[in-house]
């Protein structure tokens, strides 16, 4: 009984904590992979980089959040892709994750060799959010255009 209550009033928040913090609540069954390590694991598996640039607090990306989590089609096409997401804070620091400013929510793309790959936008183009998606069709759009390249 004692253990009981010790595994589920320490270890299973401890365990919920890392979770949120690998997956950012982008969702748990996607491969994540630290921004650290992404374009190294690129490199090494010839893969694009999927960078999702958030806010915990941040209403947009709690709704982008909400169909992308569950999505298993962006899933399925996920596995292609060397997947990492970052908090606002940590995007802030590199330019490069700034392409047409600062706002939140915004998916990125880069080449296996670190480049980024300007063009993957989402498709509606909207004039100073180029990689807000607004939806799901929208972000499979781009990634499916991303394999053809």
């Amino acid at each position: 009984m004692v253990l009981r209550f010790v595994i589920s009033q320490v270890f299973v928040p401890a365990l919920k904590a890392c979770n949120k913090t690998i997956d950012g609540g982008w969702g748990t069954s996607f491969d994540w992979v630290p921004i650290d390590d992404a374009f190294a694991k690129a490199a090494k598996e010839n893969k694009k980089v999927m960078v999702i640039i958030h806010k915990l607090s941040c209403k947009a990306c709690r709704y982008q959040k909400s169909w992308f989590s569950r999505s298993k089609a962006i899933l399925s096409l996920s596995t292609n892709f060397v997947m990492t997401n970052i908090e606002y804070s940590q995007a802030a620091l590199h330019p490069k994750y700034s392409p047409d400013g600062s706002y939140v929510p915004r998916i990125l793309f880069f080449d296996s060799d670190g480049t980024f790959l300007k063009d993957l936008m989402a498709p509606s183009k909207e004039e100073g959010v180029l990689y807000h998606y607004r939806d799901e069709q929208e972000l499979l759009t781009t990634m499916k255009t991303a394999l053809k390249g």
